[in-house]
């Protein structure tokens, strides 16, 4: 009878043991899944700074193109009439 008990012990201890082992595996894995959504997430941040900067530096750009095209066109309009 007692080989019956430590029989049904180590059957316990097994499963338990798998069930540990499952639970960490299952926590591995989602432990590296939330990591590379992080560096994903940080990466998508980083990229949405760049192009908020460089929209920035567009608009300000197209701000200058049109004070110079004004200028042209106040030049352009202003001159002294040709002689004919």
């Amino acid at each position: 009878m007692e080989v019956l008990w430590d029989k049904i012990g180590v059957i316990i201890a097994s499963l338990i043991t798998a069930m540990g082992g499952l639970y960490m595996y299952d926590r591995k894995i989602n432990n590296e899944r939330l990591t590379k959504l992080e560096k994903d997430s940080s990466q998508h941040r980083t990229d949405i700074r760049i192009i908020e900067v460089k929209f920035a530096e567009l608009k300000e750009d197209i701000e200058e193109i049109k004070g110079s095209q004004q200028y042209i066109i106040n030049l352009l309009t202003t001159s002294p009439k040709r002689r004919k």
